[in-house]
């Protein structure tokens, strides 16, 4: 075969390539990017660690907290304890704070259930879901964890933060208190 025909060929296979990539991203651009700021959150399902399954529309019409986090993620398991502060302290005000696990099955299976055994450790009161198919982290937190994403009454994302953080500071509760006055 010549060269040029080579060539050819080559740049013919490269631009299907190129072509099939741009289709792929196209179909799965939701999955690589986070969720939008002021759109509404996605609907996710996962279950409960009794096995129920529960969905983020269960929570509206209040302010929810919606964390996304692994059992293997040492910045998730550090912010666990500011987020059970925060849940004590905002609870009764109607705050909503729910710890979606993207863990793989394993992690909850067999004698040992990993996740169960932090929040036994960590003694977490807030709801503890997990999501064995990941589609938390694929809708949230395409870009690592944990992700937290603050979703208001009427389901709208106001915020999206990664990285783990201190939330029962003044700021991310002043915040969450703002969110908590305003009227539906």
């Amino acid at each position: 075969m010549q060269e040029s025909a080579r060539s050819g060929i080559l740049r013919a296979v490269l631009a299907i390539m190129v072509a099939a990539l741009a289709v792929l991203g196209w179909t799965l651009r939701d999955r690589l990017v986070p969720a939008r700021t002021n759109g509404f959150a996605p609907e996710l399902t996962a279950k409960s660690l009794d096995g129920r399954p529960v969905s983020l529309s269960d929570f509206r019409g209040n302010v929810v907290l919606l964390n996304v986090w692994a059992t293997w993620c040492p910045p998730c398991i550090k912010e666990l304890p500011a987020l059970e502060r925060l849940h004590r302290k905002l609870g009764p005000e109607g705050l909503k704070v729910v710890a979606v696990s993207v863990d793989a099955p394993a992690a909850v299976a067999g004698p040992y259930n990993e996740l169960q055994a932090y929040v036994d450790h960590l003694q977490l009161t807030f709801t503890i879901l997990h999501d064995a198919e990941s589609r938390a982290q694929d809708l949230f937190a395409p870009t690592g964890l944990p992700t937290t994403v603050l979703i208001d009454r009427q389901g709208r994302i106001r915020n999206t933060i990664l990285g783990a953080r201190e939330w029962d500071d003044e700021e991310h509760v002043r915040e969450i208190r703002a969110l908590l006055a305003e009227v539906p």
